[in-house]
């Protein structure tokens, strides 16, 4: 089993976007307890021996927020490895990468991390054209730490308007070597701002857009990792990400004040659990059974649905309108694609 954790080292941000699942510059300004988080994770471990893999994701909030959450973590890290030296554990950041990228913020990212993530949401992360130019100079920098970089995008209305390919122009001009597509969900600043979520019936549409043009022109020069992964499973008949439907069992959410929840989206707001919780309460809270059991049981339209084999029900968090919020049509275009080469893979055969 692998096991995924993120880590909230604080609940505030240097930025303020409008879509973002947290509160932004709003946030709480707490930092997390990384002496007590590092024995919980320590008690995790021994709860969960038959666990195999440990991500741990620094999420926020911004992590590189300053000095102390910088220290904090890089303390975390540093008891976690002496406490648990044999376990497989990998560490990633998520980051916005909107700030002086000081000697100590480098040394983080290129020695206490393997993986970084960042985002780009033009129109509405970055207030100025000075933020903007200074972002694509950080990521300029970090590229040149030799570490796998993914760019997140979220599905906000203004991007949806835009035409895929730009996106992915800009992607492969920066050097990205994958890009994921986030869905937005009513949490945090996104909840304020209902003008900013396209419909689903927008976004199935954008999906099939976004494919065409990533076989046709980006397929040998940039990952797009939701699309892979639905390829994938006509390919290999395995699904990965939320259309696995398991996030509320595979994730713990550390938040900044030592609450805990799933998905790192509602964790804030939506905790069950506690850092100081023993592991048989935290496992067996009604909040997380509820939670699990919500994200396991799909939707009745789901049943009756020609690609739901393939769709997984997608995250069960996304809200319906007249459409469901899964990428339909795109589903329904890659099952017809590869029932027409299965066709022609037995043809072949059966002339040899």
């Amino acid at each position: 089993m692998h096991r995924i954790l993120y880590i909230k080292p604080t609940e505030t941000c240097n930025l303020n976007c409008s879509h973002c699942f947290t509160s932004g510059s709003n946030g709480s300004k707490v930092f997390f307890d990384e002496i007590k988080t590092a024995d919980w994770l320590y008690r995790l471990v021994k709860f969960e021996p038959h666990v195999s893999h440990i991500h741990i994701e620094f999420h926020g909030g911004e992590p590189l927020f300053n000095h102390k959450t910088i220290q904090k973590m890089k303390t975390f890290r540093e008891i976690i490895l002496e406490q648990v030296p044999t376990k497989s554990i990998s560490w990633g950041v998520t980051t916005n990468l909107t700030y002086n990228l000081t000697a100590e913020r480098v040394d983080f990212l290129s020695n206490h991390v393997e993986s970084i993530g960042t985002s780009w949401d033009n129109q509405i992360r970055w207030p100025t054209p000075q933020l903007y130019q200074l972002w694509e100079e950080n990521v300029q920098k970090v590229k040149s730490l030799n570490k796998p970089i993914t760019l997140f995008v979220s599905l906000s209305r203004p991007i949806i308007k835009s035409d895929p390919s730009e996106i992915l122009k800009m992607a492969t001009r920066l050097g990205f070597e994958e890009i994921d597509f986030e869905r937005i969900t009513t949490d945090g600043n996104a909840q304020k701002n209902p003008e900013i979520f396209p419909t689903n019936k927008e976004l199935d549409e954008w999906y099939v857009s976004l494919y065409e043009v990533y076989q046709k022109n980006f397929y040998n020069k940039i990952k797009i990792r939701n699309i892979d992964n639905l390829v994938d499973f006509f390919k290999y008949r395995s699904r990965a990400g939320t259309h696995c439907r398991d996030c509320e069992q595979k994730i713990f959410t550390v938040n900044a004040t030592g609450t805990i929840g799933g998905c790192p989206n509602t964790a804030p707001t939506q905790h069950y659990g506690h850092i100081d919780m023993e592991m048989a309460e935290l496992f067996s809270r009604p909040e997380r059974s509820c939670r699990i059991a919500k994200e396991i049981i799909r939707p009745k339209e789901c049943l009756t649905c020609e690609v739901s084999h393939a769709c997984g029900g997608g995250c069960h968090l996304l809200e319906w309108d007249e459409h469901c919020p899964g990428p339909k049509s795109l589903l329904k275009k890659l099952n017809n694609q590869f029932k027409e080469q299965s066709k022609q893979n037995i043809t072949q055969l059966a002339g040899a």
